[in-house]
């Protein structure tokens, strides 16, 4: 089983959006097949090996409240669009994420369901895809007239509801959950968090069972070091609140965290400290 379209001609098209979360809505508990889930995140890890660091009581934590029965939402800076097989490396890797392999949705730019390859792997690794931006869905916006992109604005919000719809049901029926809670990659500075958006707040604070989350960070150090491949990765699920009454509370709770967190994976990354612009 597929997890998420059920057609590859035009699946990925903006249009089919809709469709898709409705297809993946429609199937129950189980959204995706456990034994490619556990394939795929085992060869990504024996090829990609990332350098995982928990912090404090992450790990012990992490390990409790999966035998506790809470859903876990983590919420990474998003460094490289290789990120989400960077992750699902990590889920593999690490034995105390073994219960979440196969069990975890990751939000994805749609460019990444469509790349060679890596598109196929993707939507066994629990990727969602997202259309976020008018660039996303044309090749040219700035072709477009007024109207036009108003259209394709109004289209996204809709369609990004119907996403953060699709991840609070996920975790109702016991799907774990990891969001680039900055909405988008970061080109700017490596090494200093962007303004967290709102959608891994509504998606937390939509959710009624019982959840826990936290942080994560990535770090690839200098772009020209060939280091992608082994990129340090930080985890911190020891926050000291989880607040989640409102999306501005969740937001005010990991924001710091997650500069931190990648604070944290610099100073690891090949023994080379760094500090924040």
């Amino acid at each position: 089983m597929s997890f998420v379209f059920p057609n590859s001609g035009g699946a990925y098209d903006f249009e089919n959006a809709q469709q898709a979360y409705d297809d993946i809505a429609s199937r129950g508990d189980v959204w995706q097949n456990q034994s490619r889930a556990n394939f795929y995140h085992s060869v990504l890890n024996s090829v990609l090996d990332p350098d995982v660091q928990f912090v404090g009581e992450s790990e012990t934590i992490l390990e409790d409240r999966l035998e506790e029965g809470y859903g876990i939402a983590l919420a990474f800076n998003h460094a490289k669009a290789i990120d989400p097989v960077h992750i699902a490396a990590m889920a593999s890797k690490e034995p105390s994420f073994e219960p979440m392999v196969g069990h975890t949705m990751i939000g994805a730019k749609v460019g990444i369901h469509k790349a060679p390859v890596v598109g196929g792997i993707v939507p066994d690794l629990g990727s969602i895809p997202l259309w976020r931006k008018p660039s996303d869905v044309v090749k040219e916006p700035k072709e477009l007239d007024e109207s036009e992109l108003s259209a394709i604005k109004l289209q996204l919000n809709e369609t990004n509801t119907s996403f953060i719809r699709l991840m609070q049901l996920g975790m109702e029926r016991g799907h774990h959950m990891v969001q680039f809670a900055e909405g988008t990659r970061n080109r700017e500075d490596p090494l200093k968090i962007q303004d967290v958006r709102s959608g891994f707040g509504r998606v937390v604070a939509g959710v009624e069972k019982p959840i826990w989350y936290g942080v994560g960070a990535i770090y690839y150090g200098d772009e020209d070091n060939g280091t992608w491949r082994k990129p340090t990765m930080v985890v911190d699920l020891d926050l000291d609140s989880q607040a989640r009454e409102t999306p501005q509370q969740v937001k005010e709770v990991i924001m710091p965290k997650m500069q931190k967190a990648l604070d944290t994976a610099v100073s690891h990354h090949d023994g080379k400290e760094l500090v924040s612009k």
